[in-house]
């Protein structure tokens, strides 16, 4: 699978999509997990495991957070999960000219700033590897690969930042 590209859980998914506009908590979606788990995960396994995946699924707005209050937090599901319906009725208004639900330009603007996070941060990657090769010429060889491979990356970077700009700027 190509770097960057999330696929969820197809079990995970329907269990949520059951869920449709409820709030719902981890323990909630674990318990209705494990009455469909066919593949005998203990509860502790099945627990760490569904934790890990509410994680990522949070990151790549798949879920978002409603409230929390201590340490439980309720979850609600996003245009991603509910389905391909509201998906293509969202895809047909960005090219209608009409704005973006805030949901789908609250994740946009999300990845927008992590992909700035990233640039930053492969820049500087780059920025050292110039200084240290100047510094140990002797390692010009090692440090040069690894500063192609961050130039790279930085140059990904700034053409996702590019794409989500652009569907930002649309949606307004």
């Amino acid at each position: 699978m190509p770097r960057g590209i999330y696929t969820p859980n197809d079990k995970l998914i329907s269990v949520l999509k059951s869920q449709g506009r409820n709030k719902f908590r981890v323990t909630t979606i674990r318990d209705l997990f494990s009455q469909s788990n066919s593949d005998g995960r203990s509860g502790n396994e099945l627990r760490r495991w569904v934790n890990g995946q509410f994680r990522t699924l949070l990151k790549h707005g798949y879920i978002r957070i409603t409230s929390s209050s201590g340490v439980r937090k309720e979850y609600k599901n996003t245009a991603s999960i509910l389905g391909t319906q509201q998906q293509a009725s969202i895809a047909g208004h960005s090219n209608e000219g009409e704005v973006m639900s805030q949901e789908v330009l609250g994740v946009l603007k999300t990845r927008l700033r992590e992909c700035k996070l990233e640039m930053i941060t492969c820049s500087g990657e780059t920025k050292e590897y110039e200084e240290l090769s100047r510094l140990f010429p002797e390692m010009r060889d090692a440090l040069q690969r690894k500063f192609n491979s961050a130039k790279e990356k930085n140059i990904e970077y700034m053409g996702r930042m590019k794409a989500l700009e652009l569907l930002i700027a649309e949606s307004s």
